[in-house]
């Protein structure tokens, strides 16, 4: 079971955590809880002095249905025609249903792959993907045309798990 804690350092990021806590709460495979500073530090005694409080997320793959249906193909696709409505006449190729991608020592996977010359990989966000993706995005067009990074990418490289 994978864990996480999103901190508060402001009241407004206060309310906003605790505000979403009930949609949080309802989604399956997910136990979701707000702890107070004290109860923050039990679970990661690192937490900066100016935490007011964090969101304790707890799960992940249970109650995951890996059956792609017509109904959430549909769903996503009216989302998308709202956003992008020149989409009208595009097919789906393929449809699938997955979990978040996590490597193993749950950090981030960025950088060139190991043996293949312009290769690269950005993977790893989870459920915080779209929070990580516009920095990851850069980080890969950086490398790509040959420029050096802006925060260093060691810790992240695809070649520590071979």
């Amino acid at each position: 079971m994978r864990s996480s804690l999103a901190l508060s350092f402001t009241e407004p990021d206060m309310r906003r955590l605790q505000a979403a806590l009930p949609w949080q709460q309802r989604q399956p495979g997910y136990a979701v809880r707000w702890l107070d500073i004290a109860e923050a530090r039990r679970v990661e005694p690192r937490i900066s002095d100016e935490t007011l409080g964090a969101t304790l997320i707890e799960g992940g793959a249970a109650g995951l249905d890996e059956e792609s249906t017509p109904a959430a193909r549909d769903e996503i696709g009216a989302a998308l025609l709202k956003i992008l409505p020149a989409m009208a006449d595009a097919r789906v190729a393929q449809q699938t249903a997955c979990l978040r991608p996590v490597a193993s020592d749950g950090l981030l996977v960025l950088g060139g792959v190991p043996g293949l010359d312009q290769v690269y990989v950005a993977t790893g966000g989870g459920r915080k993907g779209i929070l990580y993706g516009r920095a990851m995005g850069h980080a890969m067009a950086d490398l790509v045309i040959g420029r050096r990074t802006r925060v260093a990418l060691d810790a992240f490289a695809p070649g520590r798990f071979a």
